[in-house]
């Protein structure tokens, strides 16, 4: 008796399933008929501008929706009611007037929107009527100023090389257009990465200027160079010489003399001694905090490449007389 009713079970159960999976598909069917059909309705659209007039901002948004009658499927209403919804027409701006002489806000009458309206309006989407009488649109000044360009980079040498100088850049600066508020607080713009690994010899090449929402540049790719020589290390112990002390004034440094580590380019002559100088200024001495000042190498052979004074900082003495 209970396997008797346990199929009966599982057959009301199938049967209730069967009968859900019908309603589902009948419902899709539905639904897909539906949205084939053809529907008059209102659709809300911003308009995005792809020109604008003389000296005025490039692609700017209207303030307020575009509201349209149009003819067609029920799909397409389906997609315009999730958004975003946005329309780029390429209006004659000639008609467009400004409110006043001063102003940035221009209105596009009836009849303009509806020209560039035709054309911008998705496939399968025919117009009916335009609702909206006017639309406005902020089209702020167009500005330019000139920026350096900035390298950005990650470079890794091999050993016992170095660059030469700092990475060239060709054009070394550019000019910006766009909005005065976006252009005003740009000081710069940057390059993308330069990477390179291992470097032993000269790199060189072509990169890109990172984009800018809402900037365009003059030149959008800059060419870089950087000179790079294999050196070698070397260490000398030279004395600090006081330089700019007025006449009636004596300063003494402590120490006397400091550690001069420097790199040189391979090839040539080993440089002597004497075509080192360390120097202290007495203008830096009056200029600092305390009494230690930084020593200074103001006399350098050729092809040196870098640089270094241990101690880094000496103390000084100045007396009134000497």
């Amino acid at each position: 008796m209970s396997e008797e009713l346990e199929k009966d079970n599982i057959k009301d159960r199938r049967g209730w399933l069967l009968l859900v999976l019908s309603v589902f598909a009948a419902f899709v069917i539905w639904l897909l008929h539906a949205l084939s059909l053809q529907y008059s309705a209102f659709l809300e659209y911003y308009v995005e501008l792809k020109s604008a007039p003389d000296g005025k901002g490039g692609r700017v948004t209207s303030n307020d929706k575009l509201i349209v009658r149009c003819k067609t499927e029920g799909y397409n209403i389906l997609i315009h009611r999730i958004g975003p919804n946005y329309i780029t027409m390429d209006l004659d701006t000639r008609p467009m007037v400004a409110r006043d002489s001063a102003s940035s806000i221009y209105t596009a009458d009836r009849e303009t929107l509806r020209e560039g309206l035709v054309q911008s309006l998705p496939q399968g989407i025919e117009l009916e009527f335009i609702v909206t009488e006017k639309l406005d649109f902020i089209l702020p000044t167009m500005v330019s100023k000139r920026v350096p360009v900035v390298p950005k980079y990650s470079l890794d040498f091999a050993d016992q090389y170095m660059p030469v100088s700092q990475i060239s850049l060709k054009p070394d600066s550019i000019d910006i257009y766009g909005d005065i508020k976006h252009v005003s607080i740009i000081d710069s713009v940057w390059t993308e990465t330069i990477s390179y690994k291992d470097i032993s010899s000269p790199v060189s090449g072509i990169c890109s200027i990172v984009p800018i929402r809402w900037i365009s540049f003059s030149d959008n790719q800059v060419y870089y160079s950087m000179d790079v020589s294999r050196y070698y290390e070397s260490k000398i112990t030279l004395p600090i010489i006081p330089v700019g002390v007025p006449e009636d004034k004596e300063m003494i440094v402590l120490p006397s003399e400091a550690t001069l580590t420097y790199r040189k380019a391979f090839g040539g002559v080993q440089p002597k001694n004497n075509e080192f100088q360390l120097t202290v200024d007495y203008n830096d001495y009056i200029n600092s905090i305390s009494s230690k000042v930084m020593p200074k190498a103001t006399t350098l052979p050729r092809g040196v490449l870098f640089w270094e004074v241990f101690p880094r900082y000496v103390d000084c003495v100045v007396a009134s007389d000497k």
